[in-house]
């Protein structure tokens, strides 16, 4: 599984070239280019992972689960950031259409905080994926707190605050990919 969320860093470049920001290229300049951040999950832990995974959102794991279940809620965070970065992206054409889609891109980070919670509150009785689960739990708090930073600014049309947020998200996408890879 490869989860991009190029498009919501591309979307807060595009916003604020929009906005007035530096981002905006020119015969001479470049555009700035978002970098790409994606997160592999191996093909053999998602082999054993039934569709749907077996636990849905709302049953609340804790103890020792398996590596199925931990499995299954990586691929709800995976499907969760896809979506936020798409809804992001779509926003791109400007504050009204930001401002359409606030209210689902903050649902969307309050649904990838519901299931990070939901993975602080188990264990993987498996220890490679227990360290994933480990690093996930760490860097899932920084993603939505800057997502949230960064929505704020950009709804508001504070292009320098979008500046400022914008290295801070992208190093908490950077670092949750890193959980999932390095674990």
């Amino acid at each position: 599984m490869r989860l991009l969320v190029a498009g919501s860093l591309a979307c807060c470049l595009a916003f604020a070239a929009g906005c007035g920001g530096t981002t905006r290229s020119s015969a001479s300049t470049p555009a700035t280019t978002a970098p790409v951040v994606s997160v592999s999950i191996p093909s053999e832990t998602l082999a054993t992972v039934p569709n749907p995974p077996p636990t849905p959102s709302d049953t609340v794991a804790t103890g020792e689960v398996d590596a199925i279940v931990f499995a299954g809620d990586v691929q709800k965070l995976g499907g969760n950031l896809t979506q936020f970065g798409l809804t992001l992206q779509a926003a791109a054409q400007g504050p009204a259409a930001l401002a359409e889609r606030s209210t689902l891109l903050r649902s969307q980070l309050d649904d990838f905080d519901t299931i990070i919670g939901r993975m602080a509150g188990y264990t993987v009785s498996t220890p490679e994926f227990e360290s994933k689960r480990l690093a996930l739990v760490a860097a899932g708090p920084d993603v939505t707190s800057s997502g949230r930073e960064l929505l704020d600014a950009a709804v508001a049309g504070d292009v320098a605050k979008l500046g400022e947020v914008l290295p801070r998200f992208q190093t908490a996408l950077t670092t949750l990919q890193n959980a999932v890879t390095d674990g």
